[in-house]
């Protein structure tokens, strides 16, 4: 008895102390909340990431907005892995998804002045937030 407790406590201690290796069929989810154009918009449309990180946690403070027009693909480094990113879609209470329109585009789809540069930029990882 005492030898297989021994045995699953290393086991336990092994599986904390080894990361998993980059083939491990491990799949990690991750969190992210997603403001749509409103579901009149019609058009192209890209993706932003305009705060945070999207996150393991469900309670994340990451934004991913819609714009509209075309634009680059965004595109995330989680590392090595399979990844699920889950997007958090508010409704507006009428079975439809909360609309929400760009601060820094116009309604014609023009940007603002004064767009950083990684708010053009699709590529985002976690060392830039």
């Amino acid at each position: 008895m005492a030898n297989h407790t021994t045995q699953r406590r290393i086991q336990e201690l092994e599986r904390a102390f080894n990361p998993p290796a980059a083939d491990d069929d491990r799949i990690i989810v991750r969190y992210a909340h997603f403001w749509q154009l409103p579901h009149t918009y019609r058009g192209e449309r890209h993706e932003r990431l305009v705060k945070g990180f999207p996150s393991e946690a469900t309670d994340t403070d990451c934004v991913i907005q819609e714009y509209p027009g075309p634009g680059p693909k965004l595109k995330f480094d989680f590392g090595t892995g399979k990844t699920i990113l889950v997007h958090f879609v508010e409704s507006d209470g009428d079975s439809h998804p909360k609309g929400y329109w760009p601060d820094d585009v116009d309604r014609d789809g023009s940007p603002h002045e004064g767009l950083r540069p990684h708010d053009i930029d699709g590529n985002c990882g976690p060392s830039r937030y």
